[in-house]
């Protein structure tokens, strides 16, 4: 099921009664913002994962890695967007939302044809994944 979810209405069923989501981080302008979904879902104990990127030789990968409180997330460095992100020297030992599993999965999207099919503005890491 393709639907929007924002701030504004997280008393959703899908949301609601997801314990583990992965949850995309939003640059500073020309996106949702997801920091009330992150701090929300923290809040009501659910398992948060977020987006890490990464090589594996020439191929540029996606992972989702656990987010441990409102405290961390806040104190995310910026990358080159200005988008939160982990640093190569958070990711040991984190639980990997792959291996986890995820009941919910909030991702961006600029356009949605009629066939509910995705536009976004990167490499396709939220199709692949």
């Amino acid at each position: 099921m393709v639907f929007g979810l924002s701030i504004t209405n997280l008393s959703l069923p899908e949301y609601q009664t997801a314990k583990s989501i992965a949850v995309y981080l939003s640059m500073p302008s020309g996106e949702l913002s997801t920091t009330g979904i992150v701090k929300d879902a923290l809040q009501r104990g659910k398992n948060v994962y977020i987006p890490y990127i990464h090589t594996q030789g020439k191929t540029s990968i996606m992972d989702m890695f656990a987010l441990g409180s409102v405290s961390e997330f806040e104190s995310l460095q910026r990358d080159k967007w200005g988008i939160p992100s982990l640093l190569s020297t958070q990711i040991e030992g984190r639980p990997n939302g792959l291996a986890q599993g995820l009941d919910l999965i909030v991702m961006p999207g600029m356009a949605f044809d009629h066939g509910f099919r995705r536009l976004g503005h990167g490499k396709g890491y939220y199709d692949h994944f």
